[in-house]
């Protein structure tokens, strides 16, 4: 990435990404591939100021809205940063991976008469980031960030006799580690066989369970942390992402209910109860975790909800500085830019991003609840352009009755409007959990990203709607 002031006043950034293989690594070639990006990066950084500053001049008094690019200023940085892993993923051959995961497979099936397809899928690599950023011709960046990443994903099919409706279920184990990680070091703390069979175990199990029947408005409902992993990522992760904020992706994915414009957002305003805390960070050992973004930015911890108000994005170091241009304070750059690989654009991506924990038991919060509902794990989030409102979908879900749990139900949605449903929290638990996200998608063409998000248990007042209930 380079950052240039071409000879026509206008200042522009530019960027170059490819990727470098084992043998140009050994051949010692690293050294001009590096000067060949930073010249390409410099030359692509002139001809976007160039290009800008004809536009301001052909645009007349509109193009005074064309401006030169700020950077909010960061740390200079050299840094090397290994990769930790004690079972090399080179070390394995893929016919070896291919007969564990067909071996895994065929385990599931064999868990339950109930199950009717199983899918797996078991990945294992290592990947070393070279970050180089330059303002005006002089170095500030120069980073060496590598990792190694593993994962074993399952995806299940389970079919009860009497049942006309299958119920699915996919998920993944993973980790930033190497072949380890499918041994036990992972957030479960168990092989992936051993969970790769609890989860058939539970699908083909909730396969006999019955579908919701109808919709239950502004009832308590209890949500496990797996549950709030992905709704705190889809209601408070992604619209506190800068550049939602700024409309660079509004025909894709959407604005943010935080940030309106200049005059009107919830900044330093109450939009939840006291009692929810919402921050992220980079240094939990699970998806998600790094030193520095695609910036060369190291990362930090940021506040996005404080007891209850909104306090802050997750930024890059131009949007942290257009927003400070709007007169927005305390906008700081926070290592959020990131993307898949070298190839792709950066763009602001989540980091660790979760609820903090509560002082309540989930037996104290069962107590509060006359005639409501305890949702248990996650399954598919469908939001609102601009995220304030939503429906998301639990693995399952039990009707509680006077404190007990009850029948359990399949096929459910918990839906609210974000604000509303956050000032109504009752309580938030004490057992916070961290769970992976290995699915994030985000720009055109889209970008996956593996995040972990954490939780607690959470109370709190919404609607539920069944899987047979009847368009309004």
């Amino acid at each position: 990435m380079s950052k240039v002031t071409g000879r026509d006043g206008m200042a522009a950034q530019g960027q170059y990404g490819g990727r470098i293989g084992a043998e140009e690594f050994h051949s010692g070639k690293v050294r001009d591939i590096l000067i060949e990006a930073g010249r390409e990066a410099s030359e692509r950084a002139l001809a976007n100021g160039k290009r800008r500053a004809e536009r301001a001049k052909a645009y007349g008094p509109l193009g005074q809205t064309i401006c030169d690019t700020k950077f909010a200023p960061t740390e200079k940085v050299t840094a090397v940063v290994n990769a930790d892993y004690t079972q090399d993923p080179r070390s394995t051959s893929l016919d070896e991976l291919c007969k564990r995961a067909t071996a895994a497979c065929t385990s599931m099936l064999k868990v339950d008469e109930r199950m009717r397809r199983a899918l797996v899928q078991i990945q294992s690599g290592m990947n070393r980031e070279l970050i180089v950023a330059s303002e005006n011709g002089e170095i500030a960046i120069d980073v060496d960030e590598a990792y190694a990443k593993t994962q074993g994903l399952v995806h299940v099919f389970a079919l009860a006799p009497g049942q006309k409706v299958a119920e699915d279920y996919y998920d993944a184990l993973g980790g930033m580690h190497g072949l380890e990680v499918l041994d036990g070091r992972n957030l479960y703390c168990q092989p992936f066989e051993r969970w790769a069979m609890g989860i058939s175990d539970q699908i083909a199990k909730l396969s006999s369970a019955p579908m919701l029947e109808g919709r239950f408005d502004n009832v308590k409902v209890l949500t496990d942390g797996a549950f709030n992993s992905l709704w705190t990522h889809e209601v408070n992760g992604h619209p506190s992402e800068g550049d939602r904020v700024k409309g660079m992706e509004m025909g894709y994915a959407g604005r943010s209910w935080f940030f309106r414009n200049a005059l009107e957002h919830w900044i330093g305003k109450q939009v939840a109860s006291p009692l929810l805390n919402v921050t992220s960070r980079n240094d939990l050992d699970a998806y998600g975790k790094f030193m520095f973004d695609a910036e060369g930015t190291r990362g930090t911890p940021v506040y996005h909800i404080k007891d209850g108000k909104f306090v802050g994005f997750l930024h890059s170091r131009w949007t942290a500085q257009a927003m400070t241009d709007m007169g927005i304070a305390n906008q700081v750059p926070n290592g959020s830019m990131r993307a898949t690989n070298a190839l792709n654009v950066p763009y602001i991506r989540m980091k660790q991003t979760g609820i903090e924990g509560g002082t309540s038991s989930i037996a104290q919060m069962l107590a509060m609840i006359d005639d409501g509902f305890y949702l248990v794990g996650r399954k598919i989030p469908s939001m609102s352009e601009s995220r304030e409102n939503f429906q998301i979908s639990p693995m399952m879900a039990f009707r509680i009755q006077n404190g007990r749990v009850g029948q359990m139900y399949r096929r459910v949605s918990l839906m609210a409007d974000s604000m509303p449903y956050m000032m109504s929290i009752i309580a938030i638990g004490n057992d916070v959990g961290l769970h992976n996200i290995f699915n994030c998608g985000k720009a055109q063409p889209q970008q996956v990203m593996y995040l972990c998000n954490f939780a607690p248990s959470m109370l709190a007042i919404g609607n539920m709607i069944g899987g047979l209930a009847k368009a309004a």
